[in-house]
């Protein structure tokens, strides 16, 4: 069974879950799983947190000039070599996500959200790509009018 690390910032397909089958001493050692991973697709590199994993998942992180090993309740669980350019990767490989991942928002499907999305585009035009079925995937799940006042409307119409 997968430990699992809240969190943490590595590099996925959307917010998900990602496995990571770490290799410690040339041995295979047991999965480690991220929970709650960002998706950045622009970074070339994947990011992981120390600092949130030793302040608040007790990880003690040992670092010397070679590599930085993660350990956990006296245990190293992953490490990653510290190559010539001062970046470590980790030892190991990820496993490919079981199911695909989408993009999740909590907010409920408006008009202003659509708005909001679309770089603050003039409401009727949005309102016409959803009513002639432009855009896959733009539903409206509240028929809820937009506020009048839009702040970042007025700030670009300033001078």
């Amino acid at each position: 069974m997968p430990i699992k690390l809240a969190n943490s910032i590595i590099y996925s397909s959307g917010v998900g879950t990602v496995v990571f089958n770490p290799v410690i001493g040339g041995k295979a050692s047991q999965p480690v799983e991220f929970t709650r991973v960002l998706h950045v697709p622009l970074l070339q590199n994947n990011l992981l947190s120390c600092l949130y994993l030793a302040k608040h998942k007790g990880f003690n992180i040992h670092i010397d000039s070679q590599q930085m090993d993660f350990n956990h309740n006296g245990r190293t669980l992953f490490c990653a070599p510290i190559g010539s350019t001062n970046c470590a990767h980790f030892s190991g490989s990820t496993e490919p996500p079981s199911e695909s991942t989408n993009w999740v928002s909590t907010l409920p499907l408006t008009l202003s959200l659509w708005h909001h999305r679309c770089c603050y585009h003039n409401l009727a035009d949005i309102t016409k790509m959803h009513k002639e079925d432009l855009v896959t995937g733009m539903t409206f799940g509240s028929s809820t009018k937009p506020d009048i006042v839009c702040e970042p409307c007025l700030a670009g119409k300033m001078h």
